[in-house]
């Protein structure tokens, strides 16, 4: 009797988490929270986050980071047998993004960010082959590990690598997963293992790539030999309830939607912490200790690796949001912007100062807040101009 109890009650839990799912696939509870609280909050239109962006396979690494290797090859095939000079900007979103200022109307086209918008033509100049590596959070690591693959592959060697400067860009760390399939390229593994054990503040960094590359390879490999030998044994009780269970979750209206709906509680959660707790969509920090030396020394890898292969390097500082803070003191943005110059100098590197180049008006909103880091239509337009000028040696603000 107990046990048939227990399999009731057991059976009425599976019920009530399934319909309980069935209506937060259904309902989406998130999104429509989401939009009451923007509603109620004065939030810009959803529209002035620009979906509606010009693609290019032969410009532009389309995955931002989540599968690189794939989008690399397609330009190695691209470039072949053509001229001019190849330029690759390497940075965060706000080179791939775009957030409307106010008084710019609705996207009537595919928007162009500032990369898109550089003549490949310039007036008395080369030829430019242009292409974009760009992902949201882009650290020094991950920056370092984009130029050692170009240098690693001759046809994907550039002339030229523009590269942003953010003072939080020193923040981030790591190599994220989706970058790990470029270790399947001989000549890229061995770079990454020598800077692995290099000694260096990064080479940490690179080791823990190596070792989680090696484990999924093993997952892999272990799953394929799993899926092979299937037939040759009957699976036992736990594996029929989870392939069961799958199976009827898979038929529940919306469940391959469920990535969406974390996102959006995530977005939820934001939400509550900028409308009701009224923090800034960015808070100022001071970067020091390990985070801090391990991006400089990335950084600085970055820039011996193109001196060493002949590969003009250009820095720049990243345009801010004047509305927006960035740096918690003004002995940060000192301390930042020494040891810029100190690295410029020591290995003859330009570095150009836009920090400042964008007016207020010409960036974007974030919900109900100026945006910390993307700009509208206009001020992609004065990128681009920049860009140019400086490809071409015309520019004026030198650091």
């Amino acid at each position: 009797m107990v046990e048939k109890k227990t399999a009731a009650g057991a059976g009425l839990v599976v019920f009530i988490t399934l319909a309980l799912l069935v209506l937060l696939f259904w309902l989406q509870p998130f999104d429509l929270i989401n939009e009451v609280l923007d509603r109620a909050f004065g939030a810009t239109p959803k529209w002035t986050d620009v979906s509606n962006l010009f693609t290019d396979p032969q410009t532009q690494e389309l995955t931002h980071g989540e599968r690189p290797e794939e989008s690399l090859d397609r330009l190695a095939a691209y470039w072949s047998g053509r001229t001019g000079d190849r330029v690759v900007f390497i940075g965060n979103s706000q080179m791939h993004a775009m957030s409307l200022a106010p008084g710019e109307p609705p996207p009537a086209a595919p928007e162009r960010t500032y990369t898109d918008l550089i003549p490949r033509k310039p007036e008395n100049g080369p030829d430019y082959l242009i292409y974009r590596l760009s992902a949201g959070g882009m650290s020094y690591t991950e920056a370092l590990w984009y130029a050692a693959y170009l240098m690693s592959r001759r046809e994907l060697k550039p002339d030229v690598i523009v590269l942003q400067i953010n003072y939080q860009a020193f923040w981030q760390a790591g190599i994220r997963d989706g970058m790990l399939g470029m270790l399947q390229v001989p000549a890229f593994r061995q770079r990454v293992e020598e800077m692995a054990h290099n000694n260096q503040p990064f080479s940490d960094t690179f080791q823990e790539a190596l070792n989680h590359y090696a484990g999924l390879q093993a997952a892999s490999a272990a799953g394929r030999d799993a899926a092979t030998g299937e037939a040759a044994h009957h699976p036992g009780f736990g594996q029929a309830v989870e392939k069961a269970t799958r199976r009827l979750l898979s038929k529940v209206p919306g469940f391959d939607q469920r990535h969406s709906i974390k996102d959006s509680f995530l977005e939820t959660l934001y939400r509550g912490r900028l409308y009701f707790l009224r923090l800034a969509p960015s808070t100022p920090r001071s970067i020091t200790g390990v985070r801090l030396i391990r991006s400089q020394a990335a950084l600085e890898e970055t820039a011996r690796l193109c001196r060493d292969n002949g590969v003009r390097l250009i820095l720049f500082h990243a345009p801010l949001n004047p509305e927006v803070k960035l740096y918690r003191t003004a002995e940060d943005r000192q301390a930042h912007y020494a040891f810029v110059r100190d690295l410029a100098a020591r290995y003859n590197v330009p570095v150009w100062d836009l920090e400042n180049s964008i007016p207020a008006k010409d960036w974007g909103r974030l919900l109900n807040g100026p945006d910390p880091l993307h700009m509208g239509r206009l001020a992609h337009h004065l990128m681009a101009k920049k860009m140019t000028d400086i490809l071409a040696g015309r520019a004026d603000s030198a650091n």
